[in-house]
Order: C-alpha cells, then sequence, then structure tokens
C-alpha cells in the first residue's frame, strides 16, 4: 500500500486493481446516501434521524470500512507479524481479527489525524471519522454499526444520520489513506477534499523509478 504519497499507479497493478474496485463500490453507496439527504437534510438538527434505511447504508459503509483494513493488513502480512509476536496454545484457530487489530492500523498511518467536510452542506461539522479508535476504545458509529447490526430491535435508534455519515466518512478517508493523498475518488459529490490534522506531522513519502515496496512492521507492545 501507499502511504502518503503521489505516484501514479501502474494500471496493471493489482493496487491499480482494488483501487478501481473499492472506488466504483463507494460510488454506488454514495449515491444511496445523497438519495437519503433527499429526504432528510444533513443539517445538525436532523443528525438523531434513524430508519432501517439508514441503518442498512451504516451496515454497509462500516462492513466497507473493515473490509478496507483486512486488505491493507493482509498486504502488509498483518498475520505473519503478529503469530510471531502473540504466543497462542498450540493447535489454537486463529482468531478473527478485531476492533484492537484495526487500532494498530489506525495508529501505524495516522487515520485518526485525516478529516473531511460535507459538500455542499455546512453542517454538520468537520469529520475526522477515526478520531479515538485506540487499543481499548473505538469511535461510536462503529459501536453503533456492531449494536444495530447484531439486533435493530433493541438498537435501531443507534442507526443515526450522524453514524452513517461518519461511517461514509472512514469509506473516504481509508482510500486516500491506502491509494494516495487526493488520488482517491477525485469526482466524488459528497466529501471534501480530505485534509490532515496538526496534532501529528504526516511526512511526505518522495520516491523515484527504482523502489521496492516492503511490509509495514506493526507494533504489537500494545
Amino acid at each position: 500500500m501507499r502511504f502518503n504519497e503521489r505516484r501514479p499507479l501502474d494500471a496493471d497493478s493489482d493496487e491499480a486493481s482494488a483501487k478501481a474496485d473499492y472506488e466504483a463500490v463507494l460510488a454506488g453507496l454514495y449515491d444511496q446516501l445523497l438519495d437519503v439527504y433527499r429526504a432528510v437534510h444533513p443539517t445538525d438538527s436532523n443528525l438523531p434521524t434513524f430508519g432501517y434505511r439508514i441503518r442498512e447504508l451504516l451496515i454497509l459503509f462500516a462492513t466497507e470500512v473493515e473490509s478496507g483494513m483486512k486488505g491493507i493488513l493482509r498486504a502488509n502480512s498483518y498475520e505473519s507479524q503478529k503469530a510471531a509476536h502473540v504466543s497462542k496454545p498450540k493447535y489454537a484457530k486463529p482468531k478473527r481479527w478485531n476492533a484492537r487489530d484495526y487500532a494498530r492500523l489506525v495508529d501505524a498511518i495516522l487515520l485518526d489525524q485525516w478529516n473531511t467536510g460535507l459538500v455542499r452542506f455546512e453542517e454538520p461539522e468537520t469529520r475526522t471519522p477515526f478520531e479515538g479508535w485506540t487499543s481499548s476504545s473505538v469511535p461510536s458509529w462503529w459501536t453503533a454499526y456492531n449494536r444495530t447490526k447484531h439486533d435493530s430491535e433493541a438498537h435501531l435508534a443507534d442507526a443515526t444520520l450522524d453514524a452513517v455519515i461518519d461511517a461514509a466518512a472512514a469509506c473516504f478517508v481509508l482510500g486516500n489513506a491506502a491509494f494516495g493523498y487526493r488520488e482517491f475518488m477525485k469526482d466524488q459529490r459528497v466529501f471534501l477534499p480530505v485534509r490532515r490534522g496538526s496534532a501529528r506531522r504526516i511526512e511526505r513519502i518522495r520516491l523515484g523509478n527504482d523502489w521496492t515496496p516492503v511490509n509495514f512492521q506493526f507494533d504489537f507492545s500494545v
């Protein structure tokens, strides 16, 4: 994967194919989100609005976030790195990755420092969808996704417009972080170009024509 640099992708590469697939999926989901906006205007007073259509979109966007994060982890041989650092009983089956695994990715590419805003709407305010994602906590939209996914009867009210906007923003931020800063979905009509926060500086990577990609080394001390 790329870390915040602008080298054009080889059109025939697996990375370019993955980018195109992710953009195509999100383009369809963003069209559906715009349809929701026609019924529920995205202003601060409407953010608590919930319903089954919004729940469906929340699950779809959050699933794409999870799928994208898994793809980046696999591309960097995360499972083999984890196996080398985390002891487990003999013959134990590998556990599914969870929010703590994804927190290591958030920290690796500073996802919690990327933000965006809505096109054409001054409200709601700037979104930093991965803010607060650590080894011991997750953003509210991720909690809402898991609650309503497993029990819509008890947690339908968690599937709010506020949560779905954050989940949709998370997809856009993740795509920019994975495939190139401001190179991802440049023609989409939902979110403003991503911006990087100043709390931690993200260094630009400049690459020439002769380079070899290497796997990121994740920190398993936390």
